[in-house]
Parts: structure tokens; C-alpha cells; sequence
């Protein structure tokens, strides 16, 4: 299972990013459009495929929302909810300080690449 999560506010990449795996974005005009538009073609999001918008708990601050969703993530993609552990977490919008690798670390995700806008966090 391969999951994202996207903290940018308004990213322009959110559709394609969401037509090849679930996808966790904040919850800011931008991505809910994205996100409405998808729901109206596709049906709401899943543990397989589509965007759930969430409200950020700590305001701009790209590391604390990430690491406040990533339990939920865990919960509705990893194995309660498909049966298989997450291989892959793609992050946009934050890079992965030493509290975000512990937690990832925990949930087995201990390689961590970065990437354009973000990081990728994977099964070692």
C-alpha cells in the first residue's frame, strides 16, 4: 500500500498524486475543490483510492500536522483497514525532522528519501 500526505495547502499536483494512490490532504480551498471534483467523478475516498481532506490541528506548522495524521492514516490505509501494511508514505509539503522519522520509524518506515516537495518514507 502506497499512501500520501499532502500539508501544502495548494498543491498543484493533488489530482495526479490522488489517480495513483490514497491520498491525505489538508483541508484548504484548493484541495477541497480537488477533492469535491474527485468525489463527484469517483465516490468518496477509500482505503484504496481518493483524497480525504483534514482540518490541520496545528496551523501552518507542516510537521505537527503530520505527525497528528499519521495515526488516522495508519488506521484507515494500513492493516485494519486493507489488510497490508503501508510499503510507502509520500509527504508533501514538510521534510522529515527527527520527530517525523521516529514516528515513521514505528511504523515501520525507516528509509526516508526526499523528493521535490517533500519526502518519501518506505519499508527498509
Amino acid at each position: 500500500m502506497i499512501v500520501a500526505i499532502v500539508l501544502d495547502p495548494a498543491s498543484a499536483g493533488l489530482e495526479l498524486l490522488a489517480e495513483r494512490m490514497p491520498v491525505w490532504a489538508v483541508d484548504a480551498p484548493h484541495n477541497r475543490s480537488v477533492a469535491e471534483k474527485m468525489w463527484h467523478s469517483r465516490g468518496a475516498a477509500d482505503a484504496f483510492q481518493g483524497i480525504t481532506v483534514f482540518q490541520p490541528q496545528h496551523g501552518t506548522n507542516a510537521e505537527a500536522n503530520c505527525l497528528e495524521i499519521l495515526d488516522q492514516v495508519d488506521l484507515h490505509h494500513g492493516v485494519h483497514s486493507s489488510g497490508q501494511q503501508i510499503q510507502s508514505l509520500h509527504v508533501v509539503g514538510a521534510l522529515p525532522s527527527e520527530s517525523l522519522r521516529s514516528e515513521l520509524s514505528s511504523l515501520g518506515l525507516s528509509k526516508i528519501e526526499a523528493t521535490q516537495d517533500g519526502f518519501a518514507a518506505s519499508v527498509a
